[in-house]
């Protein structure tokens, strides 16, 4: 068994040896425009968050009689880090929305599955 001090040490390097980028972590922000009408913005809940984004897998669906690229993306990001599948993803100005978050049996990091928006 680890004790807190090893399992720090092992979260710190695990973020230098394998988180090279860094991304922004978005929140939905709820207001209301001169009309009284409902207006959703993203802001940044989180900057600068060190993190490891890499494609996991793609494919094609027909919507409206036309053919739509899926793709899915594991991003991973230092534990602890504030994170829901609530929240969207900028990576290199390329916008992702968060599926689902497991910190599982990973000790060392979180793991986000990710969609792309657009």
């Amino acid at each position: 068994m680890l004790t807190q001090l090893e399992l720090d040490d092992l979260r710190d390097e695990f973020t230098v040896q394998v988180m090279p980028d860094t991304c922004h972590v978005l929140s939905r922000v709820l207001s209301v425009d001169t009309m009284g009408a409902p207006v959703e913005t993203w802001g940044t809940a989180s900057y600068n968050v060190p993190c490891r984004l890499d494609h996991a897998t793609g494919s094609e669906q027909i919507s409206g009689g036309a053919i739509q690229p899926y793709y899915h993306y594991m991003l991973t990001l230092p534990w602890g880090t504030s994170i829901s599948s609530l929240n969207r993803v900028k990576h290199d100005s390329i916008i992702y929305s968060v599926k689902s978050v497991s910190s599982g049996t990973y000790v060392a990091c979180l793991r986000c599955e990710l969609e792309k928006i657009g």
